[in-house]
């Protein structure tokens, strides 16, 4: 009897985001073990669903999302993100100063 343990384990390849998806609908069909990414720039793993399975073998350099825009668009949005978060600790900051100003008197 075969015993799987749901989780996307680390494979201890040169890529960090490279794990092996014990529970994964794929793993079923066909003889070959099925290897996944966690890496968030897929969509799909920011949404919590199975992580895709890819052919890269662990290596960076022949990554899967190499050519595609998953990589370029994440990295933007982070981007974006983390611009809007300084935005918004620089409004903070001046707000307690004032703050300070006024309970300082």
């Amino acid at each position: 009897m075969t015993l799987f343990i749901d989780g996307d384990f680390p494979t201890g390849k040169p890529c960090p985001f490279h794990c092996s998806p014990t529970c994964h609908p794929m793993q079923g069909m066909g003889k070959d073990w099925k290897y996944g990414c966690t890496n968030k720039a897929w969509p799909g793993n920011r949404e919590g669903d199975f992580v895709p399975i890819v052919n890269c073998g662990g290596e960076i350099e022949r990554c899967d999302m190499i050519g595609k825009k998953f990589l370029t668009n994440y990295r933007r949005g982070q981007s974006i993100s983390l611009t809007w978060a300084k935005r918004k600790v620089e409004r903070l900051e001046k707000e307690i100063e004032e703050l300070n100003k006024i309970i300082n008197k």
